[in-house]
């Protein structure tokens, strides 16, 4: 798809996703950083494979991340160069820039290769990149937060760096050919949020003609107030306060809710029917995406991403549900497609089964006991009603005359007599 835009970053997001972008000459020249979560972006040459979170020059916490599809990506200069010319195209306007600094470090060895850390802050956090052996990239929302964090990893205090200035957008405007558009929030917080959050809803929102928005989950609201209570207790304490909370949430979670992308993806107007239901229950929920992961079919090798080719996708255990379906349906059985042990057990397929999209958003996700052929029904888009709130919105109101309330009338007690009458 040949895309336009007023944004940079924008085009460099599409540009990992697999479109053609219209650059500028003088655009080529500036740097470009984008973190993706999407199983369908181009290959990487750096994933990231592990988080943590930095309080000055201690780090607090340090993880692997399990299964993701998490990638850092430069632009590739050849891919840059092959919009066409003369073809139908896309234009994404870029709404209420939020402005972040970057520095990128060279030839300073360190240990953290594949790694991404969050700082901690009162304010939204500074994100550092470690995509090589010998590379650091530091981005910050202010140049002072910028500079601190230099001097913590570059012990020599080299002179020759250049600070450069990201603008990530807080709203877009996504125009197709046919010139209907939509218009979307991304989020006004941290540089991983914003640029993750941006990369899933550019996605979603090309290729569907539904309006996909992203909203916050109540754990990870939890997980933030959580996050920002690290910065009143002391640091010896801080690790074993984040253990505990990877413990009881689950490493999984946990990894996405300590970056700030643990939220869910929906159309606009979608009612959460799974939420609480199966919250404790499961890794993947309704608005939240599978990773890539491989399968086996005939000893031949598959990636989810290939085998999810329609707008809807049933991956299921359940021989009986995939009876209901009329899709695109992806079994794993014995006698068809086959995952290992970990995979299988992190996806509850046991018990539960999915309908993804192309991008693997989960559509729905159910019980196998369910008989019932209810992936055809339309969600409906009203919101939830209240019918005795209703009647209070609808009270007529016409001879009602507003008056302060009466006060109660106040009786002295009678005094005792202390005396006789002489």
């Amino acid at each position: 798809m040949n895309i336009k835009s007023n944004n940079t970053l924008i085009k460099d997001v599409c540009l990992t996703l697999g479109h053609l972008c219209k650059y500028d000459e003088n655009e080529l020249t500036v740097s470009s950083y984008v973190l993706s979560n999407s199983i369908n972006s181009v290959n990487s040459d750096y994933p990231i494979d592990s988080y943590g979170l930095l309080s000055k020059n201690k780090l607090l916490y340090k993880e692997p991340i399990i299964l993701s599809n998490l990638k850092l990506h430069f632009r590739n200069e050849n891919l840059a160069n092959k919009y066409l010319e003369g073809h139908e195209y896309t234009v994404i306007e870029s709404h209420n820039e939020k402005f972040f600094f970057s520095i990128h470090l060279e030839n300073i060895n360190h240990k953290y290769k594949g790694s991404v850390l969050k700082t901690l802050s009162l304010s939204n956090s500074s994100t550092i990149f470690f995509p090589a052996e010998n590379q650091i990239i530091i981005i910050a929302d202010s140049e002072k937060e910028l500079k601190k964090y230099k001097k913590i990893f570059d012990k020599n205090n080299s002179i020759n760096f250049e600070i450069k200035i990201i603008k990530i957008p807080t709203k877009i405007e996504i125009i197709d050919p046919q010139k209907n558009n939509k218009i979307i929030d991304i989020s006004d917080s941290s540089f991983l949020n914003m640029i993750v959050r941006l990369s899933d809803l550019i996605e979603e929102n090309l290729k569907n003609s539904d309006l996909y928005i992203a909203s916050d989950n109540q754990i990870s609201l939890m997980t933030k107030v959580n996050i920002l209570l690290l910065n009143f207790i002391p640091h010896f304490i801080a690790p074993t306060l984040l253990r505990f909370l990877q413990r009881h949430i689950g490493s999984f979670q946990f990894h996405k809710q300590l970056l700030g992308i643990n939220y869910f993806i929906s159309k606009d107007g979608f009612k959460y029917y799974d939420v609480f239901k199966y919250q404790n229950k499961l890794n993947y929920l309704t608005g939240s995406k599978i990773p890539d992961f491989k399968l086996l079919k005939k000893n031949k090798e598959y990636f989810l991403k290939d085998l999810i080719n329609s707008e809807k996708n049933l991956l299921t255990s359940d021989k009986d549900n995939n009876l209901f379906f009329s899709g695109n349906k992806i079994l794993i059985s014995d006698n068809d497609y086959s995952i290992n042990s970990h995979t299988y057990a992190l996806l509850n397929l046991q018990t539960h089964s999915y309908v993804l999209t192309y991008s693997g958003l989960v559509l729905e996700v159910f019980d196998n006991e369910l008989k019932d052929p209810f992936l055809d029904i339309e969600i409906e888009k009203t919101g939830y009603v209240d019918n005795k709130q209703l009647a209070i919105d609808t009270f007529n109101l016409k001879n009602f005359k507003p008056e302060l309330p009466k006060l109660p009338k106040f009786k002295a007690p009678k005094l005792f007599k202390f005396y006789r009458k002489a």
